[in-house]
């Protein structure tokens, strides 16, 4: 959280609300990785929030819209009078789409967690998918985490890490939302403890 914290002051965030910093970090923290800089965030009137991204010459630069609650809506767009390149913008928003969450914990030297967040649109459609998900991750321990989640047909995918091990297993459901079969794959799960720990959760998920 240190590091950004100049970035933040420089663009007059640092009064704004937690939400629209936190909105700001997630940007900043996954681009910086491919060397595209902020380099200009405006406030314009309530509801509306303007980036301009940069690498080397080029420029991209992004409205989006929050709502009285300063939570930001899914939409955006391009503002074409200040983007000199298309391919940048396409790049951002390819970068930002496949990105995980990231919580930002104000109270910690290290400052910024990335977590895996559930697809909204999948957990209308099947709500016991984001039960599983709940529960799953309410069941791991601060060092385990989800870090990918692949919806198959009729089956979860999930990959879990603990200290550098990680397991990769699949949660078969049929067509009523009942959980079946939890399957480690084969050669991609190398920690015992972890496995057991999952089919534990699940096991519980279905006397429930």
């Amino acid at each position: 959280i240190y590091e950004v914290l100049p970035e933040l002051e420089k663009f007059g965030l640092a009064d704004q609300p937690l939400t629209i910093q936190d909105h700001f970090i997630h940007r900043w923290y996954y681009l910086r990785k491919q060397y595209i800089d902020i380099h200009a965030w405006q406030k314009v009137g309530n509801y509306e929030i303007r980036y301009i991204f940069r690498r080397e010459g080029q420029t991209a630069a992004f409205k989006y819209w929050v709502n009285r609650k300063n939570v930001f809506k899914n939409s955006f767009q391009k503002l074409p009078a200040q983007t000199n390149s298309d391919e940048l913008f396409e790049t951002i928003t390819k970068i930002l789409k496949n990105t995980t969450a990231i919580i930002v914990n104000r109270n910690n030297v290290e400052g910024i967690l990335t977590q895996i967040e559930f697809d909204i649109s999948i957990e209308e459609e099947k709500p016991f998918l984001k039960n599983l998900f709940d529960n799953i991750s309410k069941g791991l321990s601060d060092d385990e985490k989800i870090t990918n989640i692949q919806h198959l047909e009729y089956r979860e995918r999930y990959t879990i890490e603990k200290n550098g091990r990680s397991c990769v297993i699949d949660f078969e459901y049929d067509n009523s939302g009942f959980f079946g079969r939890v399957l480690p794959l084969v050669k991609k799960c190398d920690s015992p403890e972890l496995l057991a720990k999952i089919k534990s959760i699940v096991n519980s998920l279905k006397k429930s």
